[in-house]
């Protein structure tokens, strides 16, 4: 499926056509969406990118030869259901340990615990306010990721479609960027996800007939990582009332 762009002198002539495959739009947005998943730190806004972030993968491989040649309505249900889940568990697991626990209920090692972490909140959020000197190194490490991927794609093609390819070699870059610079179990979860997506992106971008137990296993991946964060995330908060990674190495 492809759009055209023309533009029109006045006479009314064509002076050029230039075609735009949908595809190439899909892809587009798809990189600004993982790219914002390195930069953005708040759960309120990286879970909806990430679900939203799916929807452009499952629409891309939904434009490319080899899903059109499997049932593509059932491949659809299953690929979009998948991604709901895991955004649900995700933001299940951000609302229940991230929500303000009533004082009077917690003993004093709890209220410690929490005491430390809204003064390290604070002190984190003092430190940025106002600046935008926390967001240049996240933004420049995109930018490295999406220059690699451009250099890999021509050096190196993988995938069969050059799209397929862009996407699943940037997508991996910038899961490993975040699981670098998490510093909390939800970023961590988005940085694994984001590489189970890639490995979605590399699987439909080289195979040539579409196995659906391979697909099956790969959701059921998926579906796996984000109920091993939302464990880890309730063991994490229920120690130190904190998903912060950092409270497991400081000394009491």
């Amino acid at each position: 499926m492809t759009c055209s762009v023309f533009l029109v002198r006045p006479e009314g002539t064509r002076f050029f056509y230039k075609p735009m495959t949908v595809a190439t739009g899909i892809l587009i947005v798809l990189l600004l969406l993982v790219g914002a998943l390195v930069i953005i730190e708040d759960w309120r806004v990286t879970i909806p990118v990430l679900f939203a972030a799916e929807l452009c993968r499952i629409g891309l491989m939904y434009q490319s030869a080899i899903f059109a040649t499997a049932g593509r309505s059932t491949l659809l249900l299953v690929e979009i259901l998948t991604a709901a889940s895991v955004a649900a568990i995700l933001l299940v697991t951000a609302l229940n340990f991230t929500r303000e626990y009533n004082t009077e209920q917690l003993d004093e090692f709890a209220l410690m615990e929490l005491r430390r972490s809204a003064r390290r909140s604070r002190s984190q959020r003092a430190q940025l306010a106002g600046r935008w000197s926390g967001y240049v190194v996240p933004l420049g490490a995109v930018l490295l990721a999406g220059i690699a991927t451009l250099l890999l794609g021509q050096a190196y093609p993988v995938a069969q479609d050059r799209a397929i390819d862009a996407a699943w070699t940037f997508s991996l870059l910038c899961g490993l960027l975040v699981l670098v610079t998490a510093n909390d179990a939800l970023k961590l979860g988005l940085g694994l996800l984001l590489a189970i997506s890639s490995a979605k992106l590399l699987y439909f971008g080289v195979t040539t007939q579409l196995n659906v137990l391979h697909i099956g296993l790969l959701e059921l991946l998926s579906l796996m990582f984000a109920l091993i964060v939302a464990y880890l995330s309730g063991l994490l908060y229920g120690r130190l009332h904190t998903l912060d990674l950092s409270s497991i190495f400081e000394r009491r």
